[in-house]
């Protein structure tokens, strides 16, 4: 048996068979190699809370040699500063360096994927903030979701998909995500020896909310193993999330006979209260969902009126020591 690695994606499924068409009579299976799972992460750092193993994960994703640079006896402020923002850190040029090898005009990517970085994910706010054009920036997208770096945001079927926005897009890659959200931007600053001022000025600040998505990739694997254990209601196999114009719905999980359960994930401070509660409520009346089981997720628990809710089973609730 031969087994042939490859990095790019790109390259094996575009370009690979084109270099020898014969060639592809002789494959016998093609595997693409996942990212570790979040279960995985907590195993690999066994005495960082799990608040910690999300922040990780959602920095560098779940590849191995990401996860392997960071330095288990330093906190995240030291080591997103080490890897990142400064001159000599390792993984300030990383991202860049493996979007040149595939990618020609690296700076009109670089400049959607900067856009993209600041949450604008609807085509066209990248049209307005970009200012190319809408067919040049579909190539681009195209592009950059074949390469798994990029993926379209599909929202999640409901009644009313006039409350639903559509054509959202979003940085795939956790590490190219966070690299342009926060050090491309500042790149400048982190050469003049900054880097500890980018970190206190514009990514301490601003971490909790970014995180928020990357909370509820968490949360959604959390419901999917509850499931799988028979601890939820029903047996819930398919999970999306709703993108409406008013506020998102995280999760979104179905199972055989369209039983579904409806979530939203807070990565806060603060503790949720009955608001959040009522805005989930009105996000699936939005939505059109008329029947669903309820779900909240928070960093960091529920006052009184939530968890007497929970306890009258009107609505699941878990904190990160559930996890």
């Amino acid at each position: 048996m031969i087994l042939m690695l490859s990095s790019s994606i790109n390259f094996v499924e575009n370009s690979m068979i084109e270099l020898d068409p014969g060639f592809a009579s002789s494959i016998t299976g093609i595997v693409k190699i996942q990212p570790i799972s979040f279960a995985q992460m907590v195993e690999w750092f066994p005495n960082k809370s799990v608040e910690e193993c999300i922040i990780i994960r959602s920095i560098l994703g779940g590849v191995p040699k990401y996860l392997s640079m960071w330095d288990k006896s330093k906190g995240l402020r030291e080591n997103i500063i080490n890897l990142f923002l400064t001159r000599q850190a390792p993984l300030i040029e990383e991202p860049e360096a493996v979007l040149r090898k595939e990618l020609r005009e690296l700076s009109s990517y670089n400049t959607i994927l900067i856009s993209l970085g600041r949450g604008l994910i609807k085509l066209n706010d990248l049209f307005l903030a970009t200012g190319y054009s809408r067919a040049k920036i579909s190539v681009y997208i195209k592009n950059l979701i074949e390469m798994d770096v990029v993926e379209k945001l599909f929202s999640a079927n409901v009644k009313n998909v006039e409350n639903t926005m559509k054509g959202l897009y979003r940085i795939s890659d956790s590490l190219l995500s966070f690299y342009y959200a926060f050090v491309y931007p500042n790149i400048t600053r982190i050469e003049l020896g900054k880097g500890s001022e980018v970190y206190d000025e514009m990514i301490g600040p601003a971490l909790n909310s970014y995180l928020r998505p990357f909370f509820a990739d968490v949360c959604r694997e959390y419901l999917d193993l509850m499931s799988q254990y028979g601890k939820l209601d029903h047996e819930y196999s398919h999970w999306q999330t709703w993108y409406g114009k008013k506020g998102t719905i995280d999760i979104v999980g179905t199972d055989s006979k369209n039983n579904m359960i409806c979530g939203i994930c807070s990565f806060g401070d603060e503790i949720s209260t009955i608001e959040s509660f009522a805005e989930l409520k009105a996000l699936t009346a939005q939505a059109g969902i008329k029947k669903c089981s309820f779900c909240l997720f928070s960093k960091n628990g529920f006052d009184s009126s939530i968890e007497e809710l929970a306890n009258a089973g009107e609505v699941t609730v878990a904190s990160l020591k559930d996890f």
